[in-house]
């Protein structure tokens, strides 16, 4: 798997002299949506559309479809499923998620894009005995970035405030998390999210507190962006012995 994610930079970097950007490096052209699976304060251009297919552990995939419709707002829909890839019984999870987004505030030089919203969709593939996500869904959120220029390109801060729904009523907290990026030269940026996960109390999914995930980002073409994904590097979740390695596919395009 190693040998197999290192060919497939090599391939990405070698196909990046060709083509133009999506939405890594410092030639981006499209703003992110999310750290890794947090929501940041980015927002689609108006009358854009955004898929985006992800495979994670378990033969686990999920699909999202994000849409603006208007300035500064974003609606989308999700839907993801374990051992779809591989052996054992395909396991869906329950209601599809749903994200709504509205950015109140656009970045200035002295503040950050401000953005409040609702996502249910959470991440690490779907507990059928817990009806619940690995990673809670971040619920109600605020989101906040800001971006500033380095020597090698930019870097982008984020950070945010969520309330899930998806814990039992009893343990449900306020929950912070945050992350940057910074961009490699003009095709691709590192990213970094922590997700201090205050509100999961379930100790059979949560060994300790607290999530780590890490990656990279290349631009393949104006629209097409690929991440490699390491999830959950401090291996504070049960059952995992290593980094949870995941790749997503983003495909930006317009109405």
């Amino acid at each position: 798997m190693r040998r197999a994610i290192i060919f497939l930079i090599f391939v990405i970097s070698s196909m990046q002299i060709v083509f133009a950007n999506g939405s890594a490096g410092s030639n981006a052209m499209y703003e992110t949506r999310f750290i890794i699976d947090m929501p940041n304060a980015g927002m689609l251009p108006k009358e854009a559309y955004n898929v985006n297919l992800r495979a994670y552990h378990s033969g686990g995939l999920s699909a999202e479809f994000l849409a603006s419709p208007f300035e500064n707002f974003i609606i989308g829909i999700s839907y993801s499923g374990n051992n779809i890839i591989g052996q054992g019984d395909p396991v869906a999870q329950g209601i599809p998620g749903l994200d709504l987004r509205y950015r109140i505030f656009d970045e200035r030089l002295t503040i950050p894009a401000f953005v409040i919203g609702v996502r249910s969709q959470g991440a690490g593939g779907w507990i059928e005995s817990e009806e619940r996500f690995a990673t809670l869904s971040p619920g109600a959120f605020i989101a906040v970035s800001k971006n500033f220029k380095w020597f090698l390109g930019e870097i982008a801060l984020h950070g945010g405030i969520n309330y899930s729904f998806e814990a039992i009523p009893e343990d449900r907290l306020p929950n912070l998390y945050g992350g940057f990026e910074f961009t490699v030269g003009p095709f691709a940026s590192i990213v970094t999210e922590v997700n201090l996960n205050i509100d999961d109390e379930n100790t059979n999914i949560m060994k300790e507190k607290g999530i780590l995930n890490a990656g990279a980002r290349f631009s393949i073409t104006d629209n097409i962006t690929i991440d490699l994904l390491f999830k959950d590097i401090l291996k504070h979740q049960k059952g995992t012995d290593t980094p949870r390695r995941s790749i997503n596919f983003e495909i930006i395009s317009y109405f």
